[in-house]
């Protein structure tokens, strides 16, 4: 039997022990099921109980996993930055572009352009952005001016980086 019958038939003995039920039960009969589905209900409880510790410690069990899991990934992506890194600075230095191998080719490329805010109170106004609460430069507004014209606007820095890639 299972606990949700189990649970049934004990609120039906509830009704007959108040006298909601049409079939009264005599002292005996009442004492004999609530024996009988008291033991039958404690050990489905404990059962389902069992089995609640049971996912409990493999929720935590795959929580630990995770945990271990972002670090061998965040370990890998640290390896690969690196490498790249390295790929790149050597390939710099020897003035090589591209390499074509057998399976993989290596190509060095430039990166956008990007701009670094030395002074932002320098920005002439219309190369900035009012947000709520405090003033931003506009990056793209001052990479399309320095396509367009070739000047820096004053309080930037234009860079242009460079990095692997591997096809």
């Amino acid at each position: 039997m299972h606990l949700y019958e189990l649970t049934k038939e004990l609120q039906q003995l509830s009704d007959a022990l108040m006298g909601i039920t049409e079939v009264p039960l005599s002292d005996d009969e009442i004492r004999v099921k609530l024996d009988q589905f008291g033991a039958q209900f404690e050990y489905k409880a404990e059962q389902v109980a069992k089995m609640i510790r049971n996912y409990e410690a493999n929720a935590a069990a795959l929580e630990n996993e995770e945990v271990h899991l972002a670090a061998r990934r965040k370990a890998l992506e640290n390896k690969v930055k690196f490498f790249k890194s390295y790929l790149l600075q050597n390939m710099t230095a020897l003035e090589i572009i591209s390499v074509k191998g057998d399976i993989l080719n290596i190509t060095v490329r430039n990166n956008p352009l990007s701009v670094s805010v030395v002074n932002l109170l320098d920005i002439p106004e219309s190369f900035t952005r009012i947000i709520p609460e405090h003033r931003e430069a506009d990056k793209t507004k001052i990479i399309d001016s320095f396509k367009e014209s070739g000047e820096m606007v004053p309080g930037t820095e234009i860079t242009r980086t460079k990095r692997i890639e591997i096809k």
